[in-house]
This record gives C-alpha cells, structure tokens and sequence, in this order.
C-alpha cells in the first residue's frame, strides 16, 4: 500500500461499524485514511482498488486531492464561501504497528497509549517482518451475542478440539491471555 498513488476502498469494521474508508497515498507514499464517503450527496468516491492523482464522486464530479481537501466542483467556481472545512473528506487518524494500520473515527486515547503496554512485552517479535499470508486467511460470518463470541476468544480450552492445527503448534501447556487495559495478547 506504500505505492504512490495507490487509493484502496476499505470498510472500517466491516459488520459493525461499517464505515466506508479509502487509503490514499499521495506523490511522496505518505498514506492517509480518508472517509471514502462524498461530503455533497454521501455517495462513495472510490469503487475500486486503482492509482490516481486526485479522487473524483461519480455523482456530480466533485474532485478531492489525496490529502482530502476538496479541490473543485463543476459550476460551483464562482461560489462565494466555498469551498467550506466541511467540503473536505475528513481525515481519520491512521497509525502503524509492524505491517499493521490501525485506524480510529473518534479513538478515546492515543494510539501510543493504547499499544504501549503490548509494545513492552512484545518488544521481541521481529513485527516488520510479518506477512498477510492470504492464503491462511479467511473470513467468518457468525451470528453470536458479541461479548460470548469474545469469551470464547479468550479461552483457551476449546483450542484441541476446534483448532487441531493450531494446538500441534502451540506450547499449550505455557499458552496463557495476558489482559492490558484496553487490549489483550495471547500467547504460546
């Protein structure tokens, strides 16, 4: 995604919040997550993963620069007062961590805050090396109250029996769940 150019339409926690977000790298490869929703009539900009300079809503030719400004609207360049801050697409903060971004509409704490504490027990994972191995990855729909499914995460007893795979690898006998404040690490 460090490509320069490359805008890529994502939904920001697909089945819960479903937020329509675009990652946009500009000329230089700095990245920025953008709502990927247009400020004048609320239809999606970007449809598809592609390379572009600028991004344009197909509804009514609205042209923002990958920063999200708003760059220009057909008849309206003679507007008085516009364009306004709230032309713009807004900017959501984006952070990474190893090959991983994380980003928040409204994040309650800073991401510095929120990772430090898994940071300092992880400290020896080599996470820029780790990969999306699409291969191994898959997705799930599960109709299940949201606290029994994350329960069930945390717990490691079910792991023989679901995941036979995962239980030949693991030292399940050092396997542990170490809680942080506001997030929590397994391992083993």
């Amino acid at each position: 995604m460090r490509a320069p150019l490359h805008l890529l339409p994502v939904t920001l926690l697909e089945g819960c919040l479903d937020e329509p977000v675009v990652l946009a790298s500009d000329d230089s490869a700095k990245l920025r997550c953008l709502s990927n929703v247009c400020t004048h009539r609320g239809a999606i900009v970007v449809e598809g993963e592609s390379h572009a300079r600028s991004l344009r809503c197909r509804y009514h030719g609205r042209r923002f620069n990958l920063d999200g400004t708003l760059a220009s609207m057909p008849e309206f360049e003679s507007t008085v007062g516009f364009p306004a801050e709230s032309d713009n697409l807004r900017q959501l903060k984006l952070e990474q961590f190893g090959p991983l971004l994380f980003a928040g509409i409204d994040p309650a704490m800073s991401f510095e805050d929120w990772i430090a504490p898994v940071l300092e027990r992880v400290e020896w994972m080599p996470l820029d090396t780790f990969r999306r191995d699409a291969k191994s990855s898959h997705d799930y729909l599960i109709e299940a109250n949201w606290a029994l499914y994350c329960d069930n995460y945390l717990e490691e007893f079910h792991i023989p029996y679901v995941h036979a795979g995962l239980a030949e690898k693991l030292d399940y006998a050092n396997y542990r769940t170490e809680r942080f404040g506001f997030s929590n690490l397994q391992l083993g």
